[in-house]
């Protein structure tokens, strides 16, 4: 559900939805799953260690969870 809301108010300014984010890698966009184990071979999980890594940084925090 957490994720549907997402995808439907992405766009809209709401905050949460840069979410989404997190399940674009290098260009490619992963679907929702219930297994953590998808996203650790897709690379999402490594993506929010390394932008939780930065996130004193706030510019750097948002580069990093943006790019594609």
């Amino acid at each position: 559900d957490r994720y549907n809301t997402w995808k439907n108010l992405e766009g809209s300014g709401w905050p949460y939805a840069y979410a989404l984010y997190f399940y674009q890698v290098k260009g490619d966009k992963m679907q929702f799953s219930s297994s953590i184990l998808d996203y650790e071979k897709f690379g999402c999980v490594d993506k929010f260690r390394d932008v939780f890594k930065v996130t004193p940084k706030v510019m750097d925090a948002y580069n990093n969870l943006t790019k594609l």
